[in-house]
């Protein structure tokens, strides 16, 4: 920065940014550390599994308050992220959360998940449920959450809300209450 008043410049805009980014970085994985899953009952024991697709830990804290109103209900449930995804001992149904990133791409912790269903379709005592998050200003609108609903179709289970599955704009926590309510009354449960 000797040479020219312009160099100082730059390198002080510079020295800016690196701090910027370090604040930034340890801010995500602040956020990341927050959305930790705490599950009471075993993955073999569960009778409701709820499976989260998620790149920013941000769909994972709708599963975790789906995780708390069931469990406040009184019910077996167990949460976990896609890509965990096997054969699950007592599992009546199974709940899949899934956020889709980039042009239509699963979330990193979802990215296996198809080959897994693939491998292990789900019995026919099993009944689905498929919630999409993301945004209308992408074109490729919640294309991983309809994926993964063609692929739940192809198996020997049954849906448990008829039609397609239910997509979420905006990580809307309105949107999300109505699919709770909706799904909760399959099952004759008051979710709060």
């Amino acid at each position: 920065g000797k040479g020219s008043i312009l160099w100082s410049i730059i390198l002080f805009i510079a020295a800016i940014n690196i701090v910027f980014f370090i604040y930034s970085g340890l801010a995500i994985s602040y956020r990341r550390t927050r959305t930790r899953i705490k599950n009471q009952v075993s993955a073999d024991q569960a009778e409701i599994v709820i499976l989260v697709g998620s790149e920013d830990g941000s769909t994972k804290n709708f599963g975790n308050l789906l995780l708390h109103a069931l469990l406040g209900a009184k019910q077996k449930v167990y949460l976990g992220e896609l890509n965990q995804y096997r054969p699950f001992g007592k599992m009546q149904h199974l709940l899949v959360l899934t956020s889709t990133y980039g042009d239509g791409d699963p979330p990193a912790n979802g990215d296996r998940f198809l080959k897994l269903l693939g491998e292990h379709p789900l019995a026919d005592s099993v009944r689905y449920s498929v919630v999409g998050f993301g945004s209308l200003a992408y074109p490729n609108f919640c294309q991983f959450a309809l994926d993964i609903e063609a692929a739940l179709k192809k198996s020997p289970a049954s849906s448990g809300l008829p039609g397609k599955p239910f997509l979420i704009h905006n990580k809307s926590y309105t949107s999300f209450q109505k699919w709770a309510g909706k799904w909760g009354e399959t099952l004759g449960l008051q979710l709060e």
